[in-house]
């Protein structure tokens, strides 16, 4: 889930004063050039309601899960953080045709159920992986920066 990013691109220009056609023009340019990709390791819960929104058979992790609780397109077994960073990473960097010496930001972002330290292993695992494939990383960040879920 990446929508932090051009919320923070366009309130920053916004709070700078730019008309509503440059920032919107810039939250236009920045989706473009945006891919995401979510995976869990246990089903969720909207807030107030007890009934998960979809299950997960043990072993496995949900692969393209959607930010407002949407099962995963599919299901893969747990494994090493390097494996699953892989999983998750590799069809990002296909939808955006990244090539060596593109540059690009990584926002880690929690949903609610993983810990800064789940967080930041993640984040050093997709580190090398993109070391391994593009040469450089300009950025990257963890945040809970739009969480809406409860883990059960």
């Amino acid at each position: 889930m990446a929508l932090p990013v051009p919320w923070q691109i366009t309130g920053q220009l916004a709070l700078e004063g730019k008309s509503v056609e440059v920032v919107a023009e810039a939250g236009r340019t920045v989706n473009k050039c945006m891919a995401t990709m979510g995976l869990c390791t246990s089903p969720c819960s909207l807030p107030g309601a007890s009934k998960q929104l979809f299950n997960i058979q043990e072993g496995l992790v949900e692969l393209g899960v959607g930010v407002h609780g949407e099962a995963g397109t599919r299901s893969i077994p747990f494994g090493p953080v390097s494996t699953l960073v892989e999983e998750v990473v590799t069809p990002v960097i296909s939808t955006l045709c990244l090539k060596p010496g593109h540059r690009v930001a990584v926002l880690v972002n929690n949903l609610g159920g993983t810990t800064k330290l789940e967080q930041w292993v993640i984040a050093g695992a997709v580190r090398k992986h993109l070391g391994r494939l593009m040469e450089r990383k300009d950025r990257k960040k963890t945040a809970k920066a739009n969480t809406s879920f409860r883990s059960l």
